[in-house]
């Protein structure tokens, strides 16, 4: 199918949906591990990030898809300001510089999926190669059968892979505090609120935080999925930015509390911090349970991302900016061969 819409691809997005697709395209439990470094000086990094960075850029995203609420996403915003070209420019470099990312996203999943049977696996290279190929095929062909599938996967993702073990970490980190156990930082962070300015390296770190939260434009491809997307739209985009923000400043801190940064993998940092917890608080049987959710979120997020970015070279593609051939979908409506090429590139 080249031009037309399948039938059964069409369907209506709610507020919440549409909220849960932004949470899982740009929080993830992940990034909180290389956060946690920062102790108390992560409220400071995230407020000012959100300040000048995450939340201007959920309100330019609301206006821009409430003003044309066409699919094409930035493609169709860049198109209007600045002509055809550099919305192509825009679009194919949103896509192309996800790329590094997947590999690195589906690593994650492998890694945990590994402490839900063998922790040390998380450290073989070929076990972490191989289950990292199998499930970025696996996200591409998940892909294949539909936008349905797509949200239920990214807002079942959201909900039990990343909002229950969000607030389960936060539960246990404060379990762990009140239980009377060493913590890893002073719980007096009045004092350590504000970072010291004066060095290039923590301007480095503040831009770091900004790119940690981008992404929040990506969902505004499927904003004509929506009823009413002028009014729905910036509403799926606050409830989203809350839910981003008060689970980042809060999980960090967790994870910072209880877990010597110095110990922490940037592949296993989550599952590393939730087995120290609970086998401080003497469940450490619930590891592989949570590991299991991690692993679904996080698997979640990489459909999503996956989907989001190629519908919107999709959209140029059909505006005759790409060859025929990349404008073809299948029966659900899916940008297939795009797809493929976007894993083989991965």
């Amino acid at each position: 199918m080249e031009d037309k819409e399948a039938p059964n691809s069409v369907f209506t997005m709610r507020i919440k949906g549409m909220a849960m697709l932004t949470v899982c395209s740009v929080f993830s439990l992940r990034n909180l591990p290389s956060m946690a470094e920062y102790g108390w000086n992560i409220i400071f990094f995230l407020s000012a990030a959100a300040a000048c960075f995450f939340i201007p850029s959920a309100l330019v995203s609301a206006e821009l898809a409430s003003t044309y609420p066409q699919r094409g996403g930035v493609f169709i915003w860049v198109k209007e300001a600045f002509g055809p070209k550099l919305g192509f420019l825009a679009i194919f470099m949103e896509w192309f510089q996800n790329m590094p990312w997947y590999p690195a996203a589906v690593t994650f999943v492998a890694t945990c999926i590994a402490y839900i049977f063998n922790p040390e696996l998380a450290s073989n290279r070929w076990y972490i190669f191989f289950t990292a190929i199998f499930l970025l095929w696996l996200s591409t062909f998940l892909n294949f059968r539909g936008m349905r599938l797509s949200v239920f996967l990214s807002n079942s993702g959201v909900v039990v892979g990343t909002i229950i073990p969000g607030f389960f970490l936060i539960v246990c980190a404060l379990t762990y505090v009140w239980l009377g156990k060493p913590v890893q930082i002073n719980l007096d962070g009045g004092k350590a609120l504000i970072p010291d300015l004066s060095t290039a390296r923590q301007w480095m770190l503040l831009a770091g935080m900004m790119v940690s939260l981008a992404g929040m434009e990506m969902s505004s491809v499927h904003v004509t999925s929506m009823k009413n997307p002028r009014s729905s739209f910036p509403k799926s985009i606050y409830l989203a930015t809350a839910i981003i923000l008060i689970l980042s400043v809060l999980g960090a801190l967790s994870i910072s509390l209880v877990v010597p940064i110095g110990d922490l993998s940037k592949s296993a940092g989550v599952c590393q911090s939730f087995e120290l917890m609970l086998n401080a608080l003497g469940v450490g049987w619930l590891t592989p349970i949570l590991a299991c959710l991690l692993a679904y979120g996080a698997l979640a997020s990489v459909v999503t991302w996956m989907n989001g970015p190629s519908r919107g070279l999709l959209e140029v593609a059909k505006e005759g900016y790409l060859p025929q051939y990349w404008q073809y979908r299948n029966s659900y409506g899916m940008q297939t061969r795009i797809f493929i090429m976007q894993a083989s590139l991965a």
